[in-house]
């Protein structure tokens, strides 16, 4: 594969405009967009202890007012709002999500929302990048888990899928170059959460774990667009991603020829 597959991604981001999308996927973007942001909505508006201590610290810290924390109207620089609009959009459990990977909107909508505020992109702009983001997500998902299991290795290598596809997102709406994409997503691909502890002795790690995903992913971007790139082969390199795993790149990708955010479901109820 020539280039690699990290780079057949990072040249399938950079080649997708707003004509290539089908009108059925135009769609989707648009309901799963909106469904995130209802979702953060509704967690604003709980005023639980964790949202509003968050939101607090944030704000004390303050910085280059960018772009717009979901529920509050006050700005921050967009990678603390993608952080704490992430936070929002996982916190009721009601994030859309993919069967083979895991929740994605709570992701990919606050970084398609910051970097989108910050280049003031247009409309068409932003249901692009996020669509790409969506393919991405859900391309990794098939290609780094259909043979293996993340729960059998008792780490949440899922992790890796948000910062991935949170870097592709942003990277589009940044205009990097292929080059540039493909070290933003070597930048991202490194795992915040270490360990899934909390599902045994609880803790609130899985609830600031969807802000850091989306935090990492624009602000790995940011980074690239400045030059600062990190391996250009993360995923097939001999110490990459698959390996990490046990598993291998695929030979041949669907991107840009099938298209999987219909795939995608939206939760009736709180619950997996």
């Amino acid at each position: 594969m020539k280039g690699g597959y990290t780079h057949l991604l990072a040249e399938y981001v950079v080649g997708t405009e707003f004509a290539d999308l089908p009108q059925e996927v135009i769609a989707a973007v648009k309901l799963h967009l909106l469904d995130g942001l209802g979702i953060a909505l509704g967690a604003y508006s709980t005023g639980h202890p964790l949202i509003t201590s968050l939101i607090g610290l944030t704000l004390e810290m303050g910085g280059k007012e960018e772009a717009t924390i979901l529920g509050v109207g006050a700005r921050l620089p967009s990678p603390e709002a993608a952080f704490v609009n992430g936070v929002l959009a996982n916190f009721l459990d009601y994030s859309d999500g993919h069967f083979m990977g895991g929740h994605i909107n709570d992701r990919l909508v606050p970084v398609a929302l910051a970097a989108a505020e910050r280049v003031g992109a247009s409309g068409k702009e932003l249901l692009t990048a996020l669509a790409v983001g969506y393919e991405i997500y859900i391309e990794l998902a098939y290609a780094l888990f259909s043979e293996v299991e993340p729960a059998s290795v008792k780490l949440p290598y899922f992790v890796m899928l948000g910062p991935l596809a949170g870097a592709a997102t942003a990277g589009k709406l940044l205009r990097l170059s292929k080059e540039q994409l493909a070290g933003a997503l070597g930048l991202a691909a490194s795992i915040q959460l270490g360990g899934a502890q909390y599902v045994l002795s609880g803790g609130h790690e899985k609830d600031l774990s969807s802000g850091h995903e989306a935090r990492r992913g624009l602000f790995a971007a940011l980074l690239a667009q400045r030059g600062i790139l990190g391996s250009h082969d993360i995923l097939e390199g001999e110490r990459g991603i698959f390996k990490a795993i046990g598993s291998a790149p695929p030979t041949t990708v669907e991107l840009g020829r099938k298209w999987r955010i219909t795939e995608c479901y939206f939760k009736p109820y709180p619950a997996c």
